[in-house]
């Protein structure tokens, strides 16, 4: 969680993705309480993000290889212009342990590990640059961001999904 004199704390991370995902979750989460029909099902793949308890799977626009990650974490919901995304949903993410892992479904042992509050969060994600991924679906200008702050259990949201997503 940011310190108090600060709006928020942000973490670049570089995740090797695959398989079309990134996996974020609470570092306690246990694989095989997770209800995988929900993860990856049909609602799911629509807004382009996995859900259930403890973990967000962010389904990307490449196959494999190095996915730049911007993870922010605020004491407020944010108040940027989401129009220059491509796609942006926010759904909600457990902490208990407050310890949270990123990484693609293949790579668990080389995470990337970030520290805050135990709690509740909104998680705000974001993906940029899709249209840029080439044909082999391995490279290309794609980002992501995800910005949690602290709040109460509400159901997932898009709240934008532009035309670059219409491929997948």
């Amino acid at each position: 969680m940011p310190p108090e004199s600060s709006a928020a704390v942000a973490y670049d991370l570089e995740i090797l993705a695959d398989h079309f995902q990134i996996l974020f979750e609470d570092c306690h989460r246990d694989w095989d309480d997770i209800d995988l029909d929900t993860l990856y099902g049909e609602d799911a793949r629509e807004r382009h993000l996995g859900v259930v308890e403890g973990t967000l799977c962010i389904f990307i626009a490449r196959w494999f290889g190095p996915a730049h990650l911007k993870v922010v974490i605020r004491r407020d919901p944010p108040g940027d212009d989401i129009s220059v995304w491509d796609n942006v949903v926010e759904a909600n993410l457990d902490v208990p342990s407050g310890c949270l892992v990123a990484y693609g479904p293949e790579t668990r042992d080389r995470c990337q590990r970030l520290s805050l509050h135990p709690g509740q969060y909104r998680a705000r994600v974001c993906a940029g640059g899709i249209a840029t991924v080439d044909r082999y679906m391995r490279s290309g200008l794609d980002h992501y961001q995800v910005v949690l702050w602290p709040a109460p259990v509400t159901d997932p949201a898009v709240l934008r999904l532009g035309p670059a997503h219409v491929r997948w």
